[in-house]
Parts: C-alpha cells; sequence; structure tokens
C-alpha cells in the first residue's frame, strides 16, 4: 500500500495536474519556494530509496551465496481477493537434503493465473536447515522488491534534482536579467484548465514579436496562488529577457502581484 501511495504521488506531482507544465521552460513554476520544497524531498526521497534498494540487494545476493537449489512443484494457485481484483500465489512443495518435505506460498503474487500452472516444476532455494527461507528462484520471486525502489528512486531523483536545476536557473534569471538583459513591457492574458472539482490552474501568458529574426517570442508563467485574471487585465507585465537566447533565458516579474495569506 506504501508503494502505491508514493508511485500515486509522485505521478500527481510529476504531470502536476497540470496542462501548462512544460520541460522546456527553463523558468520555476510560481510560488517557487513551495516547489523548491517539494524538490528537495524528492531528492531525499530517491536517495533514501536508491539506500534500501542496496540494503535489499545485498541481502539477496548474501542469500544466493548461501543458499542450497532444489526442485519444486506448484502445488495450486492461492488466490486473494476476487473478480478483477484477485491474486494468484504458487504455493510450492520441495523436498530438503535429508528428505523432508516443506510448503511455502510464493512472495509475490500475479493477477493471471496462468502466471503458474499446477505441477510445474521451479527453482527453489532456502538456507540450509532453514525451510522457512525457501523462496522460487525466479527474477519475479527474487527481486522485483528489489527492482521496486531502485526504478522509483531513479524518477524520483530525476525529477527532484530536475527541479532543483530550475530553481536554481529561475533564480539566477531573476537576479542577473534585471541587471544585464533587456526590459520588455508586454500585454498579457491568463488562461485557466479546471482539474479536479476544487483545483484550477492558471498561467499568465506574454508574447513578443522579435523584430531582429521576425519570431514571436512566448514567456509564460504558471501561478497557482488564486486566479490573478482581475489583477493583470489591461496590465502591462516587465518581462526581462537574454538577447542572446530569449526562448530558454527570461524572468516575468510577478511581484506586484499579491501573495496569499
Amino acid at each position: 500500500m506504501f508503494i502505491k501511495f508514493l508511485i500515486t504521488e509522485f505521478l500527481a506531482y510529476f504531470f502536476r495536474l497540470n496542462p501548462f507544465y512544460n520541460l522546456t521552460q527553463s523558468h520555476f513554476i510560481m510560488n517557487p519556494k513551495s516547489k523548491y520544497l517539494k524538490a528537495i524531498i524528492l531528492a531525499m526521497a530517491g536517495t533514501a530509496l536508491v539506500c534500501l534498494g542496496i540494503y535489499l540487494s545485498l541481502d539477496k545476493i548474501e542469500f544466493l551465496s548461501k543458499s542450497i537449489e532444489v526442485d519444486g512443484i506448484v502445488e495450486r494457485l492461492e488466490e486473494t481477493g476476487s473478480g478483477t481484483k484477485s491474486t494468484y500465489y504458487p504455493l510450492v512443495t520441495f523436498t530438503d537434503r535429508s528428505g523432508q518435505s516443506f510448503t511455502f506460498l510464493g512472495s509475490i503474487g500475479s493477477s493471471s493465473s496462468s502466471s503458474y500452472t499446477e505441477g510445474e516444476h521451479v527453482s527453489v532455494r532456502y538456507l540450509e536447515g532453514k525451510p522457512e527461507t525457501a523462496k522460487i528462484a525466479s527474477f519475479m520471486q527474487m527481486w522485483l522488491i528489489v527492482a521496486i525502489p531502485f526504478v522509483i528512486a531513479i524518477i524520483f531523483l530525476l525529477v527532484g534534482i530536475g527541479d532543483l536545476v530550475k530553481h536554481a536557473h529561475y533564480k539566477k534569471m531573476m537576479q542577473e536579467l534585471p541587471r544585464r538583459g533587456k526590459l520588455l513591457k508586454l500585454p498579457n492574458r491568463v488562461e485557466s484548465k479546471e482539474v479536479s472539482k476544487s483545483k484550477t490552474n492558471f498561467v499568465i501568458i506574454s508574447e513578443w514579436l522579435n523584430p531582429v529574426d521576425n519570431t514571436i517570442y512566448t514567456f509564460k508563467n504558471p501561478w497557482d496562488l488564486y486566479d490573478p485574471t482581475a489583477l493583470v487585465k489591461d496590465k502591462e507585465v516587465d518581462v526581462w529577457i537574454d538577447t542572446n537566447n530569449p526562448k530558454k533565458n527570461y524572468y516575468m516579474d510577478l511581484s506586484f502581484l499579491p501573495k496569499k495569506a
């Protein structure tokens, strides 16, 4: 359940539930402090999951080096849940070196009843003298629980570190462009998208036609605090740009908008 929660939270964060989020945008989403905190939390969570994955890997490697491999037979599939939520676990019987028979349930289940068949032979590994440690020697049964933390960790780290880089770039543009950049005073519009009954995303957009290369550049700044439409209507917004690369390096000054208490 915890892994499912982490994945759900990550997907919601990654896609922002926000149609305006664009990986090519160099600025950091408004309310940067909260996004910066989220980025740090994701990076820390990713690091923790890497450590967990390493620990599980070392534990599994030690088990493989000390365990004995024998033949096992799938007696039947144990079903948990019902309908489309059913999960099937293989019930396996094996005989240890002393000639005693033992039965254990596979640690990883499947939604398909055809993942194993009754009477199927499988490789079983266990620690000598400890039949309760028996496991089916397959990737799914042995390594899936190890792979999950690494996969989630990689995603968390990519997103977390990526957002930290965006935040650093946002701060750099905010500090440098008012000194060395070009100031544009541009009209704007606000676009909105309702993503749930209690959540609406807004983005403030300005456009500029560069007379040098006759190219229209679009500057966007998501605003997730409240609907800013009434406060920016009929107003020009200050946009600082790097004339050498206005598409990537720009800073939209929205400091005139009041903060939400």
